[in-house]
């Protein structure tokens, strides 16, 4: 009887074995001998995407080939697995796994083979990474207004703004003085404490550095890290009194997808059309250069350009943002009202323009509630992302703010999320270095 359970228990797994259903690890120890060649080590993973992973690892020396293995457990066992041999793997041509599922973790071991696909060493201790996933993320601007002695009275209020809307990424200008800066994030943290339990939000450039004048990023230190950040000032600037103009940026980590993305926030010349012009241009090329330089997945640029879109650089540079790959996240055009076609899916109080003037009449910055107001502060986005909801930020009761007027500027934020797409096909691997079969 017990001979017969075990012939049995036998066939079945013969039968799982055979189906694919239960794939039996391979061995970690040469067979038969001693293993001439020692693991492979060194392993390196490259930045990810949702559906690829990059890997490359130290040569062995007088290895003439590599059996890797790809797993999304830890026992290299199922269907799933994705196995391939090839001939090497380095930096500038790594082993490829395409068609990988998102926001998930994979295994991955290697072990040298002969010509004749035996296996010459132990496998290599497990590595793991994991591809990227979904992302949402609440970004916005706010020119708070030079800070004057009315900011005991008006910060508290823009520190509210930021914290209940729960911006998590926001540009801000007109914070000019190291003062201003400080006090704004102490005003912003206070309110967090309240809020959230706990001060969360970080400011780039520092607050102490002279590094981008005016402008500044905030962020929620819960839901992004800080990697790098740095400003410059225009090339252009206006003189003849006028402050200079600098733009401000931040390359952050979405902690919960793992996804690197740019923000950039800037403060440009007022009432000078050419000068907006000439520096917006700079800032499009900057943007790019910083993107492949920090290889950033996505860009965000979001600031008070002191220039609607019924104004003559509206005309030239909205489509010229666009064509570069980050268009405003209402979708508007040149000279117009219209919503149709609108990238917000969800748009609140977009009839109010941006700049408020500190006058408590909304009659007189606002236009029919079905079109799109005229607004000098603006949010570009990369235009592979949704734009899930745009808010302008305003108390208001009937046709009349209520409360002190935080600034003569709403907060303006919007959502952005992106979504991956489920692979169509199996997962496999491609390198440069695939090693024949025989």
């Amino acid at each position: 009887m017990i001979r017969r359970r075990h012939a049995l228990v036998a066939a079945v797994l013969g039968l799982l074995v055979s189906l694919g259903i239960l794939a039996m690890p391979a061995r970690a120890e040469c067979p038969e001998a001693a293993c001439p060649f020692r693991a492979p080590t060194g392993f390196q993973w490259a930045p990810s995407t949702d559906t690829e992973l990059h890997i490359w690892w130290q040569e062995v020396p007088r290895a003439r080939a590599y059996r890797v293995q790809l797993s999304p457990n830890p026992y290299f066992m199922g269907p799933d697995v994705v196995e391939a041999t090839m001939r090497r793997a380095t930096a500038s041509e790594p082993a490829v796994f395409k068609a990988l599922a998102p926001a998930r973790t994979y295994y991955l071991r290697a072990t040298v083979v002969n010509r004749e696909g035996e296996q010459r060493s132990d496998w290599s201790v497990p590595t793991a990474s994991a591809t990227k996933g979904a992302m949402q993320l609440s970004v916005g601007t706010y020119n708070i207004r030079n800070p004057d002695e009315t900011w005991g009275v008006r910060g508290p209020w823009v520190a509210d703004d930021i914290v209940t809307q729960q911006v998590q990424v926001l540009g801000v200008q007109e914070v000019y003085q190291v003062r201003d800066r400080v006090s704004l994030l102490d005003y912003v943290n206070s309110k967090s404490a309240q809020v959230n339990g706990a001060p969360v939000y970080g400011m780039a450039p520092a607050p102490e550095s002279d590094l981008g004048y005016d402008n500044r990023i905030l962020y929620d230190t819960r839901v992004v890290s800080l990697t790098a950040s740095g400003a410059k000032a225009y090339d252009y600037q206006v003189g003849d009194g006028e402050v200079d103009r600098w733009f401000s940026w931040a390359s952050l980590k979405h902690l919960a997808s793992g996804w690197d993305f740019l923000v950039v926030t800037t403060h440009l010349a007022p009432g000078d059309d050419h000068a907006d012009v000439q520096q917006w241009n700079e800032l499009i090329t900057r943007v790019n250069e910083l993107k492949a330089q920090l290889n950033a997945r996505w860009v965000v640029v979001a600031g008070d350009f002191n220039t609607t879109k019924f104004e003559d650089p509206a005309e030239e540079m909205l489509p010229k943002m666009q064509a570069n790959g980050y268009g405003d996240v209402l979708g508007q055009e040149y000279r117009s009202y219209d919503t149709d076609g609108a990238r917000a899916l969800v748009r609140q109080d977009t009839w109010l323009n941006s700049f408020n003037g500190f006058e408590e009449d909304i009659d007189d910055y606002d236009v029919d509630k079905d079109q799109t107001g005229n607004s000098v502060d603006w949010i570009f986005a990369s235009n592979d992302l949704t734009v899930p909801y745009y808010r302008v930020f305003a108390r208001y009761e009937g046709d009349e703010l209520i409360g002190p007027i935080a600034s003569d500027h709403f907060l303006v934020w919007a959502t952005l999320a992106y979504q991956p797409r489920p692979a169509l096909q199996p997962a496999s691997m491609v390198a440069a270095s695939v090693a024949p079969s025989s």
